[in-house]
């Protein structure tokens, strides 16, 4: 039960955040809150700046649920990568007509990029762990 609650609390947290970052940008420019793509954000800048967030949301995330289960946190890790491609995937088909496809594929790739890069760190602090 504690993994499915990690995997699913770490998935929920990943959307809050995403969303909350795209709060603060609309507010802050006050346009109109749009949660996928980029016809709401100001300008390229911002998009880029959705797309390094998204990497380390994904990277944080997938840390947590690497640091909250005991047992398997790679199995966990998979678990959270699946959600995360359902959520991509989802955004990819509500907006792959109005979205350019260099967003659509740098944020699905940033994602990766976070899990990624957690895997690592994972990977890192375990062979560190084993030869202290």
């Amino acid at each position: 039960m504690k993994s499915i609650a990690t995997v699913i609390g770490s998935f929920l947290f990943s959307i809050f955040l995403e969303g909350f970052i795209r709060v603060i940008i609309i507010f802050y420019h006050q346009e109109s809150f749009i949660f996928f793509g980029t016809s709401s954000l100001p300008g390229l800048s911002w998009v880029l700046i959705i797309i390094v967030s998204t990497t380390v949301i994904s990277w944080i995330c997938g840390m947590l649920t690497v640091t909250i289960v005991d047992v398997s946190p790679i199995r966990h890790l998979f678990a959270l990568a699946f959600l995360l491609l359902f959520w991509r995937i989802t955004e990819i088909i509500q907006t792959y007509t109005s979205e350019p496809i260099w967003y659509l594929i740098g944020i699905t790739a940033a994602t990766f990029l976070g899990l990624y890069l957690s895997f690592l760190t994972l990977k890192h602090t375990h062979a560190s762990k084993i030869s202290s």
